[in-house]
């Protein structure tokens, strides 16, 4: 079985909702997936560890990423052989200008980034 951690940061709830319905998709398709708060998966550094697939959520504020996100990003460990992908919600345009951000995030992580 596929195991999926979905990370997200939150100001209103949205990227949350967000996160749980992508997680809720995964698993109806057969894998293990989980959405967790980056607050709490800071903490938790082995649940990146054991999944297959990694995903990052992030709202997006004047024209970027959370500051937690990046700062989250920032920590995380390699992710070599790991596929990943990543996704934002945004009620401006230039979500691709954020989207492009994770994606090399998660590239200089040594992740296979699967899409955006």
């Amino acid at each position: 079985m596929t195991n999926a951690v979905i990370a997200y940061g939150t100001g209103r709830g949205t990227t949350a909702q967000f996160a749980e319905a992508i997680a809720e998709g995964m698993n109806a398709a057969g894998a293990n997936a989980t959405a967790i708060s980056i607050e709490y998966l800071a903490l938790m550094p082995s649940r990146i560890a054991a999944a297959d697939i990694f995903g990052i959520g992030s709202p997006v504020h004047f024209y970027r990423e959370a500051r937690y996100t990046t700062n989250f990003l920032s920590t995380l460990p390699r992710l070599d052989g790991k596929r990943a992908f990543a996704f934002c919600t945004c009620g401006m345009n230039r979500a691709g200008e954020t989207l492009n951000r994770l994606h090399g995030g998660l590239l200089e992580h040594g992740a296979s980034v699967v899409g955006t």
